[in-house]
């Protein structure tokens, strides 16, 4: 049974699930669930917002949720506003969707640029770097050489090609894999990648393949109204800056 119900489908927004652990910490209460749709803060990501409640009427409103890089348990973290939790409680998970689909989006742009990068042939001297798709100025970073002229190029060519891919309005596809196969997939695979059992990898444009563990939109159409904002070269980092 897998416990990161979102990894399979992003847009389920209640679930049904059962308290394995309750306890107290310094940032409010702590639940540990047997299935959680709550996003884990990670990969660039912010984690989900909601609330986790009883029929009874107890109710947490869910500040944050993380992982523990040695345990792997996750940990939801919130405030209580009514009544108790304990462990073996059935209960009921809301997430903030607006939220959700924001970041979903933002995330999704990201793969996207990569996408567009390769495409257009830049990915020659530059390889992708870190992501940060918050709200507050979504990036992502390249690192590697370009030369003024063809970063000029870029600036000229990398809109009109996000905007081509857009129209195109392709399917996001995920699958689950063996880690010893993600070089049959992936163009690039970050060395301080995990070794698990199963790795998840998403394809937001035909054939570019990339391991996340992010939320992402169904289509590419979703992302109308967003662009590229800035693109800054720096000490060998190429930050593309986008939104809305």
């Amino acid at each position: 049974m897998r416990e990161l119900l979102y990894l399979e489908d992003a847009y389920i927004k209640e679930l049904k699930s059962k308290i394995l652990k309750v306890k107290p910490s310094e940032r409010g209460l702590d639940l540990r669930l047997q299935q959680t749709i709550f996003h884990v803060k990670g990969g660039g990501q912010p984690s989900d917002k909601g609330f986790i409640s009883l029929s009874s009427g107890a109710k947490m409103q869910v500040e944050s949720v993380e992982m523990d890089a040695e345990t792997k348990e996750v940990h939801h973290y919130g405030n209580l506003l009514e009544g108790s939790f304990k462990e073996g409680d059935e209960v009921s998970e809301l997430i903030d969707f607006d939220f959700r689909l924001l970041h979903s989006r933002i995330h999704t742009y990201g793969h996207l640029i990569d996408a567009g990068m390769e495409q257009l042939g830049f990915l020659k001297t530059l390889e992708p770097g870190k992501g940060f798709h918050y709200s507050d100025g979504p990036n992502v970073e390249y690192y590697g050489e370009i030369s003024q002229e063809k970063l000029l190029e870029l600036e000229e060519k990398l809109p009109n090609k996000m905007d081509e891919l857009i129209k195109l309005n392709e399917t996001v596809k995920t699958l689950f894999i063996p880690f010893e196969d993600l070089k049959k997939y992936c163009r690039f695979i970050f060395a301080s990648m995990p070794k698990s059992d199963e790795i998840r990898i998403v394809e937001v444009s035909e054939g570019n393949w990339m391991a996340c563990g992010g939320t992402h939109v169904k289509q590419m159409s979703e992302l109308q109204g967003m662009n590229i904002r800035k693109m800054k070269f720096k000490k060998g980092v190429l930050k593309i800056s986008y939104g809305f």
